[in-house]
């Protein structure tokens, strides 16, 4: 059921009067839950008890979490139930979404070298949304370890999970935000209809019409045999213009879902190609990633304060780890650690930046290296795979 569909447009419309008007305040959660699980169903309905199962188990090791933790001489069993718990999210994710792509590889190397094996390719319908129930579980297993959550009910930890404006692309959400908003939502708002319509038009705006406009010509990256470098060129920026517009679209409506219900999900995009170099295109591009990767993977790993080296490592690994997070194919993985790179010198370069005087001049031509920088990774990312990708790159090299 996809947001620009009428069978959504319909559901909408019927969850937001009982939402409002058809039900007592105090079933308003209930109520909304019961809403995401269904909206999460009429995709595929074992795919909810999957799902539900893992928030379930999420949920009850974060209630032995918090447990342990209030309990003296039990951080060691505190620690390993929080290990255990990440584990679990991440080798679900794992399983759905990289295990034909790791036995793909695991058979491609059997027969390089000659091995005579070979392991079976499973065939699994990826969960929709598990990319974003994984890190929103991360979060919340990771902030609850640490102290920075407090503990609810299993009915609004379900909530917080499944729902449904921000399940299929986002944003990201973090717990506390989203349950001090639920625990304080008061009753409609007339801002509420004309905020979240308003968002909800201007996001199907950037979709229908430039989004999908700008699709038809960047669809040639997925065929660059059959077009010129010329066309190719066109192609890649038209792609830049697809994707920002589709996935800033879609996040519009998202946001605008969220406040016909009351609720304020995070923004997501900030002009992002409007920056002068790749670490401020991140902190405006996909803001939510952006920051839960900060959060959560590069200061675990040390960020910034083992040395260059290990900063260096870090970016470049965060960002592959990104790359892989957005699709189960190496040229999501090339691609991330195309990012990777490009803040690695960033960071490299910054104490010849300080240095340069800060004219207008030098802000265009900042910016439109980092868009340029940007465009080349977006070929990697638009082609069904890496040697497609390359050998759309390569024609508009002058190569082939």
């Amino acid at each position: 059921m996809i947001f620009t569909t009428w069978p959504f447009v319909l559901f909408m419309a019927v969850v937001f009067v009982v939402y409002w008007w058809g039900i007592p305040a105090r079933w308003r959660r209930g109520f909304l839950l019961l809403s995401s699980l269904a909206y999460f169903t009429y995709n595929l309905p074992i795919h909810t008890l999957l799902l539900g199962g893992l928030t379930v188990a999420v949920y009850m090791t974060g209630c032995l979490l918090f447990a342990l933790r209030v309990a003296p001489d039990a951080a060691g069993r505190a620690r390993a139930v929080f290990v255990l718990g990440i584990v679990l999210c991440a080798g679900t994710l794992a399983f759905y979404k990289y295990s034909r792509m790791m036995a793909e590889a695991w058979n491609a190397l059997g027969r390089s070298l000659d091995l005579g094996f070979w392991v079976p390719v499973p065939q699994l319908t990826v969960p929709l949304g598990i990319s974003f129930f994984t890190f929103e579980f991360i979060h919340y297993l990771t902030d609850l370890y640490q102290g920075r959550v407090k503990r609810v009910g299993l009915s609004d930890f379900a909530l917080f999970a499944f729902f449904f404006p921000s399940l299929v692309s986002g944003p990201i959400k973090r717990f506390q935000i989203f349950q001090e908003q639920s625990e304080t939502l008061g009753g409609f708002q007339a801002t509420f209809l004309y905020d979240g319509l308003a968002r909800i038009t201007y996001g199907l705006a950037k979709k229908i019409i430039l989004a999908d406009t700008a699709g038809l010509v960047a669809a040639w990256l997925t065929t660059p045999a059959h077009h010129s470098p010329a066309h190719l060129w066109i192609a890649m920026y038209a792609y830049a213009i697809k994707i920002y517009y589709d996935f800033s679209g879609f996040t519009d409506i998202a946001i605008g879902l969220g406040q016909l219900l009351g609720y304020r999900l995070p923004e997501n995009f900030s002009k992002p190609y409007r920056q002068p170099n790749i670490s401020r295109f991140w902190n405006n591009w996909h803001m939510s990633l952006s920051s839960w990767i900060r959060d959560y993977l590069f200061i675990p790993l040390g960020g910034s304060r083992a040395g260059q080296a290990r900063t260096l490592f870090n970016l470049t690994l965060v960002m592959a780890i990104c790359g892989l997070w957005h699709g189960a194919n190496w040229n999501f993985v090339v691609w991330g650690l195309w990012q990777g790179l490009g803040l690695a010198l960033c960071r490299l370069y910054r104490p010849i930046g300080e240095r340069i005087p800060d004219t207008r001049p030098v802000r265009w031509a900042s910016t439109a290296l980092t868009f340029q920088f940007v465009c080349f990774g977006w070929v990697l990312f638009a082609a069904p795979d890496l040697p497609t990708a390359l050998q759309a790159l390569g024609r508009m090299a002058g190569r082939g």
